[in-house]
């Protein structure tokens, strides 16, 4: 502005120039919630924010005049604009969504951890593999999430998953173990809390090997019950972390072959509770417990029962 040296009275008018305004377009890309308006109006230099939409499994990455996050960006992901509105043309913007990660937990339920695998993260709406294991006695069946096999199922045997992840948080996934067929000789009957009883064996079956699993058809086996009648020659017994219980005589017909019974229920959860003639005379039996830690609990519950010496009481490589 100059200086004017005009003496007197001087009316002044203001001038307005018609700021362009411009059409933006909003295309939501899948979008499962926020997603209107359509379109907006905006004038170049203004300042402007965004609607932030919303889509299962993914956060919002900001607005981009092209798709899958290509071109320039325009707001970040709040919806707030970078800058001042600059276009001199209408536009059309893209929601861009960047997939969530959500961390798996295995669960393996008994199995060997020779893959090391604790935990491992998925994007969503991907493929996925889950942790590799094996286990004596039993045959894997895959991965669910609850245990038993009950819950869904989201991996198969050959650790492949089913479908692409769709959950939207972290998951624990826990191994389902079936006895080997060789060994699946047990009886059961379902008691009157919904849980599991081992009541017997089969007929014609004679074993040297008796392997009580955690479940049987989804039902948690929490007692062995029924006396192995004629089961002679009985050697080993693996009796799984679910078992409270084994009532007496149960393994007596044995008599001195038995010579192994392996308890994978840990102390912190309570001793399996055994009778006086559960393992018949026990002369050659030696107990296996988890943990050395399990050692003196089983020791000091168990020798009511039997009077073997500390030494026989072992840690359990199943």
């Amino acid at each position: 502005m100059t200086e004017c040296d005009f003496m007197g009275t001087l009316t002044v008018y203001a001038y307005w120039v018609n700021k362009k305004s411009h059409m933006v377009t909003f295309i939501y890309e899948g979008a499962t919630s926020g997603n209107t308006p359509e379109t907006a109006t905006l004038y170049e230099g203004e300042e402007y924010t965004w609607v932030v939409p919303e889509k299962t499994g993914y956060a919002f990455q900001g607005w981009y005049n092209s798709p899958n996050g290509q071109g320039k960006k325009y707001t970040d992901e709040t919806g707030k604009g970078r800058m001042a509105f600059g276009d001199e043309k209408d536009v059309t913007v893209y929601a861009y969504f960047k997939a969530n990660n959500y961390t798996i937990y295995f669960d393996y339920q008994g199995g060997d951890t020779f893959s090391y695998v604790k935990e491992k993260k998925v994007e969503y709406g991907s493929l996925y593999t889950g942790a590799y294991t094996g286990r004596m006695y039993f045959e894997f069946q895959g991965w669910y999430d609850a245990p038993g096999g009950m819950g869904t199922q989201y991996l198969n045997a050959e650790n492949n998953c089913l479908s692409p992840w769709t959950r939207t948080e972290d998951v624990t996934l826990y191994a389902y173990w079936k006895v080997h067929e060789m060994y699946d000789i047990l009886t059961y009957q379902t008691t009157d809390n919904g849980e599991c009883a081992v009541v017997g064996i089969k007929e014609s079956a004679s074993p040297n090997t008796i392997i009580i699993p955690e479940y049987h058809d989804g039902k948690k086996v929490t007692q062995v019950l029924g006396r192995f009648s004629g089961c002679t020659r009985i050697q080993m017994v693996y009796v799984a972390c679910t078992v409270k219980e084994i009532a007496a005589g149960v393994f007596s017909d044995s008599g001195t072959y038995l010579e192994e019974v392996h308890f994978a229920r840990p102390a912190s959860l309570g001793v399996t509770k055994i009778d006086y003639s559960t393992f018949g005379y026990g002369s050659r039996v030696n107990i296996y417990v988890k943990n050395y830690e399990d050692i003196t609990a089983y020791y000091e519950a168990f020798k009511e029962y039997y009077t073997f010496s500390k030494d026989r009481y072992h840690v359990s490589n199943l």
